[in-house]
């Protein structure tokens, strides 16, 4: 039994506030009718994923193994406040998230989790380090420098990458799949 204490309803005379979200539909995946469609449910994803990845890659300039490692730092930066954060928290929006709510990753974890020797993670963590991209934060501690959201969202990539997420539960909608 759930004890946690409910809201009070907002006023129909009143919009709700810009961070209450709607309370979404569930969405589920058919597994007999993915495998009905799987080629091409498999492509949409594909494609997506690959347009996103090569136009981060575009707008920052960093080949395919420095990306993966950058986007693990990324990852790493956020993971803490995400896992514990709501719509209508404080620092959901693109503004720096203070330090004392980021994370970090080790060189030898990128490289645990990557999959990569040691020394290549060591190349590509210090030539993201000096394009600014990720900072040592303390001895071993990697994380983004604040800011990547807002840097990335001069060319719109977080909202053109959810267009696509969108996109693609479309396609698999439009599929039977959802």
């Amino acid at each position: 039994m759930n004890t946690a204490p409910r809201r009070a309803p907002i006023p129909a005379s009143h919009p709700p506030p810009r961070h209450v979200l709607p309370q979404p539909t569930q969405l589920c995946v058919d597994p007999q009718a993915f495998l009905a469609v799987e080629r091409l449910a498999a492509y949409e994803m594909a494609n997506a994923l690959l347009d996103m990845e090569l136009d981060l890659q575009r707008t920052l300039d960093l080949r395919a193994e420095e990306r993966q490692v950058f986007l693990a730092v990324v990852v790493a930066t956020t993971q803490r406040f995400a896992r514990t954060a709501a719509p209508g928290s404080d620092h959901v929006d693109r503004s720096p998230l203070p330090r004392s709510l980021a994370g970090h990753i080790s060189r030898r974890r990128l490289a645990e989790t990557l999959g990569l020797p040691f020394e290549t993670v060591r190349r590509h963590v210090s030539r993201l380090m000096e394009r600014g991209l990720i900072v040592e934060t303390q001895r071993g501690r990697l994380s983004t420098p604040g800011g990547t959201l807002a840097r990335l969202g001069q060319h719109d990539l977080p909202l053109d990458f959810a267009r696509r997420f969108t996109g693609v539960v479309r396609a698999l909608q439009r599929m039977g799949v959802i």
